[in-house]
């Protein structure tokens, strides 16, 4: 029900009644600009508060954060889920310390539900108290409370340019600004894939390589997690990227890209947090899944550390992409005990302990949502509705046995698929480890029993070159049933049959390491000119052309003569990769080059430019 605004026709002027669209005060209710009514419009409006307040009743509502949250962010929102903001009754929230607060209520694009938005921050170890008329999960009457805990303010930060590797070996004429690291092919046969593989570098940039690993699109830049995703029903390309020198930016950034390669979407966390490199999935509600971090303060003598000692709470969010609210969120220090941590301690002096590592999230079938924390050897199930976790699998607290060979530890990349399987890489070691938990990393896909809790292996993938990869990695299954697999910190990516055959191994060189790599369906078209270089020797002059991110040309058409009026066909050559080179002929001195498709239609070309 649409929330009431009336204007009075009757009485003098400067007697009209309305609201002040979705503002509210600190015990939730409108502010009213104007309060001379009559007695009918007085009527009026209690009917409709009374009919707002029998609905809300009635409405079942999920909230973040909820009753079980003792680490909100002091900037945090409140999200409803489940119920529109006109329907939701009232609602009021009041800081132990900041007292009362006045929000706005702000609708999430899908229609089911609204975030509350506060006209100021809560305070740092204060209880949150919420009343609402709503049946939530976990509360009483509707009404509950949570925690605010932050150390040190926001993650959200400007951060310095940090420069990028200097570039591989790879140099083009036609676009010597480019110079992408390498994918070596070292296997390939006609059971591997065909659709082009992702990879992205914190130290280099990204690239699309075709299915032989020559490169198709290159930017430079910090990034991680490059891949195709659908954006609004198409695809799009995604990926996590760090400032540096150019970019344009000056946080951690979340982009989404359009098939012509240009910039459709950036954005960071909400509630002030920072943007992390280890997940960004978009989902079917035009929403996204991303980790973030932040550091808290809790007592760490149990474990063998300080009273007073930092550690790091491992976020998942879930964005709702068109208006930028938090619609979900799960903080790991409000579920998994620290103690349940196989981190040996902070990497490095001053550093907050790193207790969990979250490294992915994911929708799971039945509506719920899978996270694998790293630094517990585990993965868990978590209920959307209350935040709490439904199974453990893996760690101190398993609710599953393991069958023979089936257990992991620091694992990465956790997805479910049907048949009650989950795939993940198991990497074995990690940097916070006291020691190897196998002598190699590995891929694997577990069957999970949940009558008998019981785990069994299905399938596992090794390298034949036997790597412990203590860092990064992920696993794909793709359209055919193969596997895709990227190594991590070893710069090994393969492709293996469901049977466990190895069809496809590549080797990057040019990049130290790379998080995940993928192989996708893509089709990309780049806006503006085809680039292109004249070079001239010995009498003899060739055009170098090449269009970074381009799947469509099928051959380039050159077009020569004595001035740039006058230009006639010349010859057609085959593309052979990134960058083709075309022979002129004697005496041309001005050439224009067009890219023909599979049909022999031009759909890019490049300047007239001069031929010697």
């Amino acid at each position: 029900m649409r929330r009431p605004s009336y204007k009075l026709r009757s009485g003098p002027p400067g007697r009209n009644f309305h609201y002040q669209p979705d503002v509210y005060s600190s015990d939730g209710s409108p502010r009213i600009r104007k309060l001379a009514l009559p007695a009918i419009a007085l009527a009026i409006t209690l009917t409709a508060f009374s009919s707002s307040a029998a609905e809300a009743r009635t409405a079942r509502a999920t909230v973040t954060p909820g009753p079980t949250a003792e680490n909100a962010s002091v900037y945090s929102e409140i999200s409803f889920r489940g119920v529109n903001r006109s329907k939701a009754g009232h609602i009021s929230v009041h800081g132990s310390r900041s007292g009362g607060h006045a929000f706005s209520r702000r609708g999430h694009s899908d229609g089911a539900g609204f975030s509350l938005v506060m006209k100021r921050p809560f305070e740092t170890s204060e209880r949150v108290i919420v009343k609402t008329r709503l049946r939530i999960p976990g509360t009483k009457g509707g009404n509950y409370k949570f925690k605010v805990e932050n150390l040190g303010g926001p993650r959200v930060k400007r951060l310095g340019n940090a420069p990028l590797e200097a570039g591989g070996d790879v140099q083009f004429k036609s676009r010597p600004d480019l110079r992408p690291f390498t994918l070596q092919v070292r296997k390939n046969t006609g059971a591997a894939g065909h659709d082009p593989i992702f990879v992205g570098s914190k130290q280099r940039g990204s690239v699309i390589f075709d299915s032989n690993g020559k490169p198709v699109w290159f930017k430079p830049m910090r990034s991680t997690d490059f891949r195709t995703q659908k954006y609004k029903g198409k695809p799009a390309l995604t990926w996590f990227e760090s400032p540096t020198e150019g970019s344009g930016i000056d946080r951690a950034t979340l982009t989404i890209a359009n098939r012509k390669y240009r910039v459709i979407k950036q954005f960071t966390p909400g509630n002030g947090y920072a943007a992390d490199s280890h997940e960004f999935r978009l989902t079917s509600r035009n929403t996204a899944y991303v980790t973030t971090y932040r550091t808290v303060k809790r007592n760490l003598r149990p474990i063998g550390f300080d009273k007073n000692g930092r550690v790091s709470d491992s976020i998942a969010q879930e964005v709702d992409l068109r208006t930028g609210r938090v619609i979900w969120e799960w903080h790991s220090l409000d579920h998994v005990p620290v103690k349940q941590s196989y981190a040996n301690g902070p990497r490095r002096p001053g550093n907050p302990y790193d207790y969990f590592h979250i490294n992915s999230i994911i929708d799971t079938p039945d509506g719920n949502v899978m996270i694998s924390g790293r630094s517990t050897n585990a993965i868990y199930k978590i209920s959307r509705s209350t935040g709490r976790i439904i199974w453990t699998l893996g760690g101190k607290k398993s609710d599953y046995r393991f069958g023979r060979g089936a257990a992991f530890s620091f694992q990465h990349d956790a997805e479910p698929h049907s048949g009650n399987t989950i795939s993940l890489f198991d990497n074995a070691d990690a940097p916070i480890a006291d020691h190897p938990f196998a002598d190699q990393s590995r891929a694997i896909v577990l069957k999970l029993d949940n009558r008998k809790k019981k785990a069994t292996l299905v399938r596992e993938f090794l390298h034949p070159q036997k790597p412990l990869s203590p860092t990064q990695a992920n696993i794909e299954l793709l359209g055919s049933g193969n596997w895709f697999i990227c190594w991590g910190q070893f710069p090994f990516i393969s492709e293996y049959t469901p049977d466990g055959d190895l069809v496809f191994d590549s080797l990057i060189r040019g990049a130290s390491s790379v998080y995940r790599a993928y192989r996708q369906p893509w089709t990309g078209r780049p806006a503006g000119k085809v680039a292109i270089a004249v070079t001239s020797s010995d009498g003899t002059s060739n055009a170098w052309v090449s269009w970074n991110g381009d799947t469509e040309v099928r051959s380039w058409k050159s077009f020569t003569g004595p001035s740039a009026a006058a230009l006639t066909p010349s010859d057609t050559t085959t593309r052979t990769g990134f960058e083709t080179r075309l022979a002129l002929p004697s005496g041309a001195a001005f050439v224009q080059v067009q890219g023909l498709d599979a049909d022999g239609k031009t759909i890019g070309s490049t300047a007239v430019t001069r031929a010697n």
